[in-house]
């Protein structure tokens, strides 16, 4: 049998050895005549490829198609011919040529991963240019996967981090844009530092970031550093009028017009000097002028800079060509602020005639236009109808300002959406903070005119909208957890923002540049991850961040009882708007406010507490803040509650707005006393409410539909404190150490007479302990210090043992990430209500980080608070809620209870007032008489059956 093996071998040998030398004779007859019609293809330039180019394409694939050797030198030769054909043709004619090139790339079966990405580039870069924004979000995922499978660094990852950047920028993401810059940055510097052209786009959209971030003087700066890098790098480059643009910009922003109109007409100046492929920039800028010189006042000078540039994108572009929309919201703009509102009006009318050709509609704002410009257009207008209404009076000019607003709104919400990154979202919030409250002083008039409980119901979504909204995302999403794909989904976010949060908290102690690398890389994933789900999960998404609107019917039959109101305020430059809603009836005011709320209250709360924590007490300090109290709190009640005093029923849910988050209201005075040093007798609004809070009305009824906790055990925390130098009883020491604390043994052990539950204590009191033990508990306890970090709200911390516990400190963002299942939690800490102020998130504090983490409600303080005072205060607070009174009574009659049981002195609002309560008010369950019933009825059943039992044996 061997031999006949040896000679199939060798017949088979031959055979194969025949075949691959015949299919290499082929290869190399085609590869001749392929890599001759190669190298004429890669020689012609764009003018000359424009006529027989796709032919010669054509060739080069077909002589590829019998063997499919040379897919890779077909691919290089396709992508080579896409790029020279688009620069040589306008923007509208490139996309057939770019999808004719997708073709036969789909046609090939081996083109390398790095020459598809290529072929995705292309396509970004021309989507981008001609603003179709959602098809670019396509190609970038596309780009972003076929870069996944490289092994190597590839130029491609730069274009990709640069395309990104600008994507987020389209889409006023511009935080997420700087970050996708920095990260680029630093890849290019690693890997590619000899690529200067990528470079310095990285740092002039750097700088452009640090501008659309109200980040005026370090915009400045970073311009000036890089027009130094260019004069050293690239002297007399196209980047120089760019970088001087954008350098006007951050000086016109900051009023500074004529440093503006200087640095912008030496940009106007590199870009002519540069030629005609920079048209568009030197409309642009033409425009840019035109605003500084608005704002100095020049009208005449202005419009015709802005005519002037209008004409130029008229002239070089298309009829429908998007940019023309910067010109044309200009002008509307420049008519109003001089007051020619005729003008304005019509010019406003053809400006969103146009914007209606780029695909904006009010039902459907989905469009290839910036969306920047169509929201200053918007705006615009909505004050130009506004304005027009004053001026005539009349009901239909003021039906049609409420219209615009609505078509302004509808845009705000499609433009939010976009917005991935949750600092940018506030910073966007804020800018259109000015319109929103246009918008709703017209419902409120037409409300008051009509009394039609349409106009209401708009008037409080608009006051509602975007408060607090990522905790509102945080319980829509425990309501879809059940669904298999969107828990999935739930824990995929919940470990890339895990990871983001570690990373934040690494940079808080080292602020180390690996650290920052490493969290702006983790902010990408998450932002890519978001974009992601937005793409393929599109029910998950709006699930998340749309929840549905709601009436004031809705919020009298959920939320409200028959003792209990809602006081919802939004804070406008010059007024407040209060909407208060009783279970039968609603009110909406509009109060005049003659100096800003904010200055108003941080007063209030530097009259309450100066003195206390003072390290220099004196009786002349004392007389003056309790004066200055005095008149504060009076003044706040006034203008906060006195237009609807009499309408406000035993209880008040506050949904506050901006600062009015560091308010307790209990301490407002409802009118000044005979005596102001007698304090248990002044007429605190204490003792005719029962105050609670929470960040909206959307979030309030979250937190009062999610499941009573299983358990009602307590988890009592009372941490030890090495001891300082400062004296404990100098309570000032307690904002800048970790001091002893004489009586939160005391306190834990005092709840813990009220409630079942386990204390942890001393050296026992660790972090680690409190983590394992957390999750056990329906109401938690934390007897300790807390404190607030005002610049940087996550970074806010309660303590810990810190006798045998290095990683003491318990910050906000880990406390994000804990599921907890608790009734109540208890921060007995100073400062836990306190944090960062967000125009309409509300403070970022340790309180909001608990509601994160799925807490039903929380108390907390608004300042460092009295550790003996706390004690009697907490007591009765516990005792109150064992009782089944409501959080809210409990903690009221809690508070006047101290009240009565002190003298003046310890009466003052100091020792008193700092706690309050957040979230659902309803009282604790009691599982025991539960579990009793129960008993009962089975014990009933038994006996019945019994009975039954009993009577047939008879028979």
């Amino acid at each position: 049998m061997k031999p006949l093996h040896n000679v199939l071998a060798i017949l088979i040998y031959s055979s194969v050895v025949w075949s691959i030398t015949f299919l290499l004779s082929i290869a190399q007859t085609d590869s001749v005549s392929l890599h001759e019609l190669y190298q004429k293809l890669m020689h012609a330039d764009g003018e000359s490829l424009k006529g027989e180019g796709d032919s010669l394409v054509q060739e080069i694939f077909n002589a590829n198609q019998q063997t499919g050797l040379h897919d890779s030198l077909v691919s290089v030769a396709i992508n080579h011919y896409c790029r020279e054909v688009c620069k040589a043709i306008p923007l509208k004619d490139r996309l057939p040529i770019l999808q004719a090139g997708q073709k036969l790339f789909d046609k090939l079966s081996l083109a390398p991963i790095e020459q598809r990405a290529e072929l995705a580039n292309q396509f970004v870069i021309h989507l981008r240019q001609s603003s179709q924004v959602d098809s670019l979000a396509i190609y970038l995922r596309k780009m972003r996967l076929l870069l996944d499978q490289l092994l190597s660094p590839s130029e491609l990852e730069i274009n990709l981090a640069y395309e990104n950047a600008r994507y987020a920028y389209l889409q006023n993401d511009f935080l997420a844009s700087i970050t996708f810059l920095q990260n680029g940055l630093q890849y290019l510097e690693e890997f590619f530092p000899g690529n200067l052209r990528m470079k310095i786009n990285f740092l002039n959209g750097i700088g452009v970031g640090y501008r659309r971030t109200n980040q005026l003087q370090l915009g400045i700066e970073h311009h000036h550093r890089t027009l130094k890098f260019l004069a050293d790098r690239a002297p007399g480059s196209s980047w120089e009028g760019l970088v001087l643009n954008n350098l006007g910009l951050c000086h016109s922003d900051l009023g500074q017009n004529e440093e503006a109109i200087f640095f912008m007409k030496k940009a106007i100046a590199s870009y002519e000097f540069q030629g005609e492929h920079y048209r568009n920039e030197i409309a642009t800028g033409h425009d840019n002028i035109a605003v500084a010189f608005r704002d100095l006042g020049q009208i005449d000078s202005a419009l015709a800079y802005s005519n002037h540039a209008l004409r130029l994108m008229r002239q070089y572009y298309s009829p429908d060509y998007p940019d023309q929309l910067l010109p044309l919201s200009t002008l509307t703009e420049t008519y109003y602020k001089d007051q020619q509102l005729a003008r304005a009006d019509s010019m406003s009318r053809i400006s969103i005639d146009f914007l209606k050709t780029l695909g904006w509609s009010v039902e459907d704002p989905h469009g290839d236009y910036f969306l920047t410009d169509a929201l200053n257009l918007l705006a615009t207008s909505v004050q130009i109808n506004h304005a027009l209404f004053e001026e005539s009076q009349e009901i239909q000019q003021l039906k049609a300002s409420v219209e615009i607003g609505k078509a302004y709104m509808a845009t705000i919400d499609y433009a939010y959406d976009g917005i991935l990154n949750s600092g940018s979202r506030d910073i966007f919030k804020e800018k259109s903070r000015k319109i929103f409250s246009l918008a709703i002083d017209d419902l409120l008039k037409l409300y008051h005119l009509t009394s039609e409980p349409y106009w209401l119901d708009l008037a409080f979504n608009y006051i509602e909208k975007y408060k607090s909204i990522e905790l509102l995302q945080v319980a829509q999403k425990d309501k879809i957890q059940e669904h298999r794909d969107f828990k999935q989904l739930n824990e995929e976010q919940s470990i890339l923002k895990d990871s983001v949060y570690l990373l934040e908290k690494a940079l808080v102690t080292s602020n180390d540049s690996e650290d920052r690398r490493s969290l702006n890389l983790a902010l990408e994933k998450l932002y890519n991850w978001r974009q992601l789900v937005k793409a393929s999960h599109p029910r998950y998404h709006d699930l998340i961040n749309h929840p549905e609107p709601l009436t004031i019917t809705d919020v009298q039959q959920t939320l409200l009882s028959h003792d209990r109101s809602i006081l919802s305020y939004h804070v406008a430059e010059n007024d407040l708007y209060l909407l208060a809603i009783n279970q039968s009836e609603a009110r909406f005011e509009k109060i005049a406010v003659n100096a800003p709320i904010s200055q108003m209250i941080e007063d209030l709360r530097d009259n309450v507490f100066a003195y206390h924590l003072s390290g220099q007490k004196s009786e002349q300090l004392y007389s003056l803040k309790t004066e200055q109290f005095i008149e504060s709190s009076f003044s706040l009640y006034e203008i906060l509650i006195g237009p609807v005093n009499d309408f406000l029923k035993e209880r008040v849910l506050v949904i506050p707005d901006k600062s009015l988050g560091y308010l307790p209201f209990d301490l407002l005075l409802a009118e000044r006393p005979s005596n102001i040093f007698q304090f248990k007798t002044h007429d605190y609004l204490l003792k005719h409410h029962a105050f609670s809070y929470c960040y909206s009305v959307y979030l309030a009824l979250e937190m009062q539909r999610k499941p009573h906790a299983d358990n009602q055990r307590l988890l009592a925390v009372a941490p030890s404190f090495s001891l300082s130098k400062s004296k404990p009883e100098e309570l000032y020491a307690l904002r800048s150490s970790l001091n002893h604390l004489k009586f939160n043994l005391t306190e834990a052990e005092s709840v813990l007479g009220q409630f079942p539950g386990i204390g942890l204590s001393g050296i026992d009191a660790t972090k680690t302990q409190f983590l394992k033990q957390s999750n056990n508990f329906g109401m938690i306890h934390l007897a300790t210090h807390g404190k607030a970090n005002d610049g940087e709200g996550d970074f806010s911390y309660l303590a810990f043992s810190n006798l045998a516990d290095t990683d003491f400190r318990l910050y906000a963002n880990e406390i994000y990430s804990l599921d907890l299942q608790s009734e109540l939690v208890t921060l007995s800490a100073c400062e836990s209500g306190l944090g960062e102020l967000q125009s309409s998130e509300g403070i970022i504090s340790l309180a909001r980080a608990f509601s994160f983490a799925g807490a039903k409600s929380i108390v907390s303080t608004l300042w460092s608070v009295d550790d003996q005072s706390t004690v009697d205060l907490m007591t009765g607070f516990y005792q109150n809620l064992s009782r089944s009174n409501t959080k809210d009574i409990a903690l009221q009659q809690a508070k006047i209870t101290y009240l009565n049981q002190v003298d003046h002195v310890d009466a003052h609002p100091f020792f008193w007032s700092a706690f309050v309560a957040v979230g659902d008010m309803s009282p604790i369950p009691k599982k025991s008489t539960r579990r009793m019933l129960y008993l009962i009825l089975i014990i009933s059943l038994l006996a019945t059956i019994g009975l039954i039992y009993k009577s047939k044996r008879h028979f």
